[in-house]
């Protein structure tokens, strides 16, 4: 979609957005894979995000669209919640009754408007954060320390996974063994991304 438009109505990433608009009424088995390839692009600034930071509005599952807008501390907070909310103000519109539409799926559906942010929170490159978000929130019922040891191999996921959290700034010992990643807003995912970014830069190995 990089050429879709005249160049003309691009504008600076850090302007208001363009004058430009994407609508879909997205099929509910492409839906999240394709949003977290639009998350993608806006963080590479390219595809339609080369006209600036151009808002979508979108149909999702409504039980999808709730995961995508969840707080910290909220029992659907999730890994696309946190990349969602990385890369663009997401707003939940409305709900769609399923009887609108024909032929009537089982669910209910939900409009969501995500707006680029001028700087994500994690401003690190989208394959680190997908990594990092990924698999945090793998068993997410999890105490963060335990989802945290694989990112690394086995005999050193102790001791990273705890150099992780202790230079996260995540509060003492006691504290953490028990922090659940649902718990963690935007800001603490930061340091927690830059923290592994720090060790994999002490310890290149670790990302072969």
């Amino acid at each position: 979609m990089a050429n879709i438009f005249p160049h003309s109505l691009a504008r600076d990433w850090t302007a208001e957005p363009p004058d430009i608009r994407v609508l879909g009424n997205l099929p509910f088995n492409v839906a999240t894979p394709l949003i977290i390839r639009w998350l993608s692009n806006m963080s590479a600034r390219d595809n339609i995000f080369s006209y600036g930071r151009v808002p979508l509005t979108l149909t999702f599952q409504q039980e999808v669209a709730e995961r995508m807008v969840a707080p910290p501390g909220d029992k659907r907070r999730s890994r696309l919640s946190v990349m969602c909310q990385n890369w663009a103000r997401v707003n939940y519109n409305f709900t769609i009754p399923g009887a609108a539409f024909v032929p009537k799926p089982e669910v209910n559906v939900g409009v969501v408007t995500f707006t680029p942010l001028v700087k994500p929170y994690i401003d690190l490159p989208f394959p680190m954060v997908e990594r990092i978000i990924t698999t945090i929130f793998h068993g997410k019922r999890k105490h963060l320390v335990n989802n945290l040891s694989a990112l690394f191999p086995k005999p050193m996921a102790k001791r990273f996974s705890e150099q992780m959290i202790a230079e996260s700034g995540l509060g003492g010992r006691e504290y953490w063994k028990t922090l659940s990643v649902l718990d963690l807003n935007m800001a603490s995912l930061e340091q927690v991304c830059l923290a592994y970014v720090r060790i994999c830069r002490e310890n290149p190995s670790l990302l072969q």
